[in-house]
């Protein structure tokens, strides 16, 4: 793709400069890329232009478009690209896609309707270790699988509510976080069905889920949660009938120090160190082909679904 003629923009300046501004530059090495962000002006950034104002920049039209704000701003950008007589080429979006269900079914079918070419960046199963276990699911007959995540969300060290563990603004457990887990068992596997949800809540806040699945009506599958942990942890297991297998992290990196093992012992493979970065600039790749395009809203439309349905038990 020629950057001479191309025009970029990313909507948010933490981590749209950050990450965004990055794969825009490392990927397409655009020579002019706009950031939009209202707090823009004042951070030292240099970029080719400024805007403050969502509005006053789609005035003008784009090629790339990349946006990483809280949800319901995102939905606001959105409703206005679809609008625009000159859409863009290729869209990158954030999780979730809206502020609530009904908003992200409504953007989901504008942006079919008007044949744009987003995206929705999620990262976990770009990793290796995920796309090895993904091989060893299929290899074998599994009797029963478990899913636990545990962290300490921010607001819980540092007592700042953002939208990020607000229910109403798209954040909170099921939203934000539990919405992850979904797209990456959709990736795993073809047909889940919720049996059981149990919510906890702290400080009004739900800080646990318990979950019950089946997998494509042959075994069930166990969620667990827990967004107020001392102790970080991110754990895929399965039984089959002579093994015990393992995916699992530790540490507190997100991304990085996930391992294989199994019956206890790991299995080595040939990965290398990834960061947020390096796994998002995956997906500037992958939006340019029409299957893993389609496989991507598929798969993000479903999770959504099913947030809705953890909400509605």
């Amino acid at each position: 793709m020629s950057s001479n003629s191309l025009k970029a923009i990313i909507f948010g300046s933490n981590f749209g400069f950050d990450v965004h501004y990055n794969c825009l530059m490392k990927f397409f090495r655009f020579n002019k890329i706009s950031i939009c962000s209202p707090n823009i002006i004042k951070k030292k950034i240099n970029v080719s232009k400024k805007f403050k104002n969502y509005k006053s920049a789609l005035e003008n039209d784009y090629n790339f478009i990349s946006i990483s704000t809280p949800p319901q701003v995102q939905n606001r950008i959105c409703n206005l690209i679809v609008k625009k007589n000159k859409k863009p080429k290729y869209l990158i979006l954030e999780k979730p896609l809206a502020e609530n269900f009904n908003e992200s079914m409504k953007l989901f079918r504008e942006l079919k309707k008007k044949k744009i070419k987003f995206f929705i960046n999620f990262i976990f199963i770009n990793i290796k270790e995920f796309l090895e276990f993904k091989k060893l699911i299929k290899k074998n007959k599994i009797i029963s699988f478990n899913y636990v995540w545990n962290f300490k969300q921010g607001y819980f060290l540092n007592k700042k509510k953002t939208w990020k563990i607000t229910d109403k603004k798209g954040g909170g457990l099921v939203n934000y976080y539990l919405i992850h887990v979904f797209y990456n068992l959709l990736f795993f596997f073809k047909k889940i069905k919720i049996l059981d949800v149990k919510l906890s809540k702290q400080e009004k806040l739900i800080t646990k889920c318990n979950i019950l699945l089946s997998i494509n009506n042959i075994f069930k599958l166990k969620i667990s949660m827990n967004i107020n942990s001392d102790k970080n942890l991110h754990y895929l297991n399965f039984f089959s009938k002579n093994s015990f297998f393992e995916l699992s992290n530790k540490s507190k990196n997100w991304v990085n120090g996930f391992n294989i093992k199994k019956n206890k012992k790991k299995i080595v493979i040939n990965s290398k160190k990834v960061d947020r970065n390096s796994l998002t600039l995956d997906n500037y790749s992958n939006i340019q082909t029409l299957k893993n395009r389609k496989i991507n809203n598929l798969l993000s439309e479903k999770a959504h679904k099913l947030c809705n349905q953890v909400i509605n038990f």
